[in-house]
């Protein structure tokens, strides 16, 4: 197989907004050894390449977290999207698209650093007051 490609059934344009890779390797079932070539491309069009990224490799299967892929504005209105194989890919899968709607949102450094001290914060209070009663 040299190209997939997906469109919506109805052939409205979409926007294709966040995916996880399950597999990009160079042999079927085995570890990636970082060498694949294989490409996401938006067809605005449906049928011509508007943009082209390289995808990153993946372990096969369910070997640890799988590569989360947030992609920018040139996924945005696109009619299809195709995925090619170039040099060194046997194997590629992909999981848990977002089509037309927001990916999950991603916490920042600065709210988990906040989360943390805030959860600190109640455990020293905690702390404390057992020493001034107790």
């Amino acid at each position: 197989m040299e190209q997939i490609q997906v469109n919506k059934i109805d052939g409205t344009a979409f926007d294709l907004n966040y995916f996880k890779i399950t597999t990009n390797t160079d042999c079927g079932g085995c570890a990636a050894s970082g060498s694949e070539e294989v490409y996401l491309n938006a067809l605005m069009d449906g049928t011509n390449i508007s943009f082209t990224m390289l995808l990153p490799s993946d372990d096969w299967g369910f070997a640890g977290p799988n590569s989360e892929l947030f992609l920018g504005a040139e996924f945005d209105g696109i009619m299809a999207f195709s995925i090619t194989y170039g040099s060194g890919a046997e194997g590629f899968g992909m999981d848990e698209f977002f089509i037309d709607e927001e990916p999950p949102s991603i916490p920042e450094p600065a709210t988990l650093a906040l989360l943390a001290l805030g959860i600190m914060g109640v455990g020293l209070n905690r702390r404390n007051r057992k020493t001034i009663i107790g």
